[in-house]
């Protein structure tokens, strides 16, 4: 098994869980640009997020985040390994 790196940790907000999950600064080993993510969860369940860059240099995950943040809540940690 490939070692897994951690590229962000964050806290959830309501926003993060029901809109789009807003990117930490900081984060490290995401894709350039609009760059499309594979990501899989526990359960072998693999999303395609991709990691938008919005007009203020901010960062946050679209596409598939609904289907995967459809069973977060408000309040907890999300850990993305690369």
């Amino acid at each position: 098994m490939e070692p897994q790196y951690l590229c962000f940790d964050k806290w959830l907000s309501d926003t993060d869980v029901d809109r789009n999950l807003e990117i930490p600064k900081g984060a490290r080993f995401l894709p350039d640009g609009n760059g499309i993510m594979l990501v899989t969860d526990r359960d072998g369940n693999t999303y395609e997020f991709i990691a938008s860059v919005r007009a203020d240099g901010r960062r946050s995950l679209t596409r598939e985040w609904h289907a995967f943040a459809k069973r977060l809540r408000p309040g907890e940690l999300l850990r993305v390994y690369r």
